[in-house]
């Protein structure tokens, strides 16, 4: 066998001298080396490595967990302090025991309903939800899909909704929430499972709800239009939770991946 592997490979090196020696009169091309892929698929296994070379998987990643956690992040803050400056009954429970309030509220959550208006429950949570959604959305570099049937459009819609629910989760019960910042749950039947079910489900209809929109009303206009002011307009009023998701980026609440505001 090894004398047949040497036969073999000589026979390769006649060949390879004899290329370089064809002339039609021009100067000669410099021979290519051929590689084992190239060869004939019965010459290859003689002298192809026995096994294949691994190659490292590739760490590119979809997310950038980083941004979503500092965008998010800004935006918990900022929905805890407008609480705090807008709401009386918020700073009614700034004092007491910090740690002993606080566990309690969150012992304190009971049912379903949570003593907040119909609006506040079906419609600002659900909007909140959206929200986060979008600033997940916003870094997956998977996230910027048109409106449709496909595939990869409900599975980026369905991830956005996983991430929703953890932020609904946290803007309730976390470190730096209702619970801990006004005890809501401290006083009975002031914290119940509506918000933790309808901000991330409800948030998941409304950016289907802004993602069609933006393809069949905003889209079409926009290119009538040709104008920067109706087109601010429109993105802003009916897309309202993708724009204040822009917020969190310290950028234009009209802003469009991809989509410049035309002069």
């Amino acid at each position: 066998m090894h004398y047949f592997r040497l036969f073999i490979l000589l026979f390769l090196a006649v060949n390879l001298v004899a290329g370089e020696g064809s002339d039609d009169g021009d100067s000669p091309e410099p021979a290519a080396v051929a590689t084992p892929l190239e060869l004939s698929p019965m010459i290859a296994p003689l002298i192809a490595p026995a096994t294949p070379i691994a190659t490292k998987p590739s760490l590119e990643r979809n997310v950038d967990w980083a941004g979503v956690l500092r965008q998010a992040s800004l935006a918990l803050a900022f929905q805890q302090a407008f609480r705090v400056a807008a709401q009386p009954k918020t700073r009614a429970e700034l004092g007491g025991p910090f740690w002993k309030d606080y566990g309690a509220s969150l012992r304190g959550i009971r049912g379903w309903r949570d003593g907040d208006s119909t609006f506040t429950n079906y419609f600002a949570h659900p909007m909140m939800g959206s929200m986060a959604g979008y600033i997940y959305l916003a870094n997956d570099r998977r996230g910027e899909v048109e409106f449709g049937a496909s595939r990869r459009y409900w599975a980026t819609r369905l991830r956005a909704t996983g991430f929703s629910a953890a932020y609904s989760t946290v803007f309730e019960i976390g470190p730096l929430s209702e619970a801990s910042v006004g005890n809501v749950g401290l006083h009975s039947g002031t914290n119940g499972a509506v918000d933790f079910v309808m901000t991330p489900v409800g948030g998941l209809g409304w950016m289907v709800a802004e993602d069609a929109l933006d393809k069949h009303v905003i889209q079409p206009i926009e290119r009538g239009a040709n104008n920067r002011w109706i087109s601010a307009t429109l993105r802003c009023v009916l897309n309202p939770s993708r724009s204040m998701s822009h917020l969190s980026r310290l950028e234009p609440p009209w802003r469009r991946s991809g989509r410049t505001l035309r002069e």
